[in-house]
């Protein structure tokens, strides 16, 4: 069991002090990672307290089936993308002109489709081997380049680069569909 599982687990049977070891060294990455996507430092920071209040809410329940570190920044991505789908709901159905069909992706089927993609990206990224999967997270959710996720692992950048292959081959074969 890795110390973050150790941390977890006594998160899970009520440990403040670990929560809050966890929050201290998470916090600021993640907040970082959340502002990459909005470039506004309080919703980043909501993001994330809203994510560390959910965590410590649902402790005795929650299942982590990957690494603490997977989970919190795929919590963060997940959040984003919802406050981003619901930012951009919000603003077409607040400012809709009378011949809302000029609106690109204001149509339902649109929107549906926009659902339906991120079901295959989920799909697609947990029927990845953990390891592809991890190097494909580092690489496009937390920004590092292969150099930086090869010294991480402990693995060559050649090995990253095959397993990044691997990765967007899946999500080329997934993702066809809505590219052709």
């Amino acid at each position: 069991m890795n110390q973050e599982d150790k941390i977890f687990r006594s998160i899970r049977q009520g440990s403040i002090q670990s929560f809050e070891d966890l929050f201290r060294t998470y916090y600021g990455e993640l907040c970082n990672y959340a502002y990459r996507f909005f470039r506004d430092k309080d919703t980043a920071e909501e993001i994330v307290q809203d994510l560390f209040y959910k965590l410590w809410e649902k402790k005795e329940t929650l299942v982590i089936r990957s690494s603490v570190r997977s989970y919190l920044y795929r919590s963060v991505y997940n959040n984003t993308m919802m406050l981003i789908r619901e930012k951009n709901t919000r603003k077409t159905t607040n400012t809709l002109p009378e011949n809302s069909a000029m609106i690109p992706g204001s149509e339902p089927d649109e929107l549906m489709q926009t659902g339906e993609l991120d079901q295959v990206v989920e799909k697609t990224l947990s029927s990845m081997p953990e390891k592809v999967r991890r190097i494909f997270e580092m690489s496009r959710f937390e920004g590092l380049k292969y150099k930086e996720i090869a010294e991480r692992l402990l693995i060559s950048i050649k090995t990253v680069e095959a397993n990044m292959g691997k990765a967007l081959k899946l999500f080329r074969e997934n993702l066809k569909e809505y590219y052709e």
